[in-house]
């Protein structure tokens, strides 16, 4: 489905472009479905190396010069990708998505605006939603980015860093269909470390 209506989408934008799949060891069956598609670029691991180890693999493959990211889950649209791309045509650096009427359980909701604060704060970028996974870059300002930890959170930051002008704009969410949330509330204590590390690195 999310091939299907990523196709849909991308050739009403009437421009060149790729869709890169990370498949981070899954065995569920992912990887017969993913050699079936096309067009598609497939990167495969042989066991799961995390998000961010997957964040950073499709960003040295892809080749364009605008990149969109999303996690497979389909809580987050494909039909958004075209306003996304639009403000990096605009000139945008980086521009986030903003999910709105988020589906997910409350405590995980309450604990996000209390990460994104702390986030602004540290940062001093003024975004509302900093782990939707939605997000596009103008590829010069995401180039050579080292990922370590669970920084692609903040590929935002680093982007901004660089210069790049960072807009937020709102996208839908949607409950999730298959399977349940990898992430637990008491992993979020690594990406607070992480936070410290940006912010050493950026200055």
């Amino acid at each position: 489905e999310l091939h299907e209506r990523l196709l849909k989408t991308l050739q009403t934008i009437e421009e060149p472009f790729e869709i890169v799949f990370v498949d981070d060891g899954s065995t569920d069956g992912s990887r017969e479905i993913l050699s079936t598609l096309a067009p598609a670029t497939l990167v495969l691991f042989s066991r799961n190396f995390g998000q961010n180890a997957a964040v950073d693999a499709g960003f040295q493959v892809a080749i364009g010069d605008y990149i969109i990211t999303m996690d497979s889950d389909l809580q987050q649209s494909p039909e958004d990708i075209p306003l996304l791309y639009e403000k990096l045509r605009e000139g945008y650096g980086a521009v986030v998505g903003r999910r709105r009427d988020r589906k997910d359980a409350f405590s995980r909701r309450i604990f996000s605006r209390l990460a994104n604060w702390l986030v602004r704060r540290m940062t001093g970028i003024p975004l509302h939603d900093f782990s939707c996974s939605l997000k596009g870059y103008r590829r010069e300002f995401v180039d050579g980015i080292q990922l370590l930890g669970e920084t692609f959170i903040f590929m935002p930051v680093f982007a901004h860093h660089r210069g790049a002008r960072v807009l937020e704009v709102s996208v839908s969410h949607h409950p999730r269909k298959t399977e349940t949330s990898k992430h637990k509330i008491s992993e979020m204590m690594f990406v607070f470390f992480d936070l410290l590390s940006v912010k050493f690195l950026v200055g």
